[in-house]
């Protein structure tokens, strides 16, 4: 799948679980791992007022995407991951291993 194709059901699926909760935007890319493995990163990035969410929100959200990717036929597990506006962004990228 494209990454425009990812967007279009990252957004839907997660418009759907986090937009009530302060969802200000997603981001999809594919990294490559350290035995070039490309792996798929969606990041939602909270708007400020957003709270922390807890994790049976979060887990809820990443299984309806994960679900929803693999039906249409992405086979690449998504990595979710919410950014809020006041994360430290070298801790964040630290934090990926």
């Amino acid at each position: 799948m494209t990454n425009a194709e990812i967007k279009a059901i990252a957004h839907r699926v997660l418009q759907s679980s986090l937009a009530s909760r302060g969802l200000d935007r997603i981001e999809v890319r594919v990294e490559s791992d350290d035995v070039d493995e490309p792996k798929l990163f969606v990041d939602a990035s909270m708007k400020p007022e957003a709270g922390s969410l807890g994790g049976g929100v979060t887990s809820g959200a990443l299984h309806a995407l994960s679900t929803a990717l693999l039906e249409a036929g992405e086979m690449r597990f998504p990595y979710l991951r919410l950014r809020y506006p006041d994360e430290d962004v070298a801790d964040a990228g630290a934090s990926r291993g």
